[in-house]
């Protein structure tokens, strides 16, 4: 038995970024888990959760995926909240995930 939608993968990034948006790169060798809708949340401190920064509607597709945010958001953590998968499945699968930022490279 699975859980229900929505997932949540929560990552600490280390330090405060200011956050312009994410990437996903779906799932490469098949298109079970890929993911068609979600929102991302930021903290600070990993305990209070900001609004939903930025959400997306993606089609089944092997090519990288991005989340622009609505506006530059400090954080440290960020949660991405897996509403749905492509084919309704109740699991996801994410093959890269980063970050955009308005820090230097």
């Amino acid at each position: 038995q699975s859980d229900p939608m929505p997932h949540e993968l929560v990552i600490d990034l280390g330090r405060e970024l200011n956050l312009r948006g994410i990437t996903c790169l779906p799932r490469q060798d098949q298109s079970n888990g890929r993911i068609a809708q979600a929102e991302v949340f930021c903290s600070t401190n990993g305990e209070f959760w900001s609004s939903a920064v930025g959400a997306a509607l993606w089609s089944n597709s092997e090519k990288l995926q991005t989340i622009e945010f609505r506006q530059t958001t400090k954080a440290r953590h960020l949660k991405l909240a897996i509403k749905s998968e492509v084919h309704g499945n109740p699991f996801a699968a994410v093959a890269e995930l980063g970050v955009i930022t308005e820090e230097p490279n």
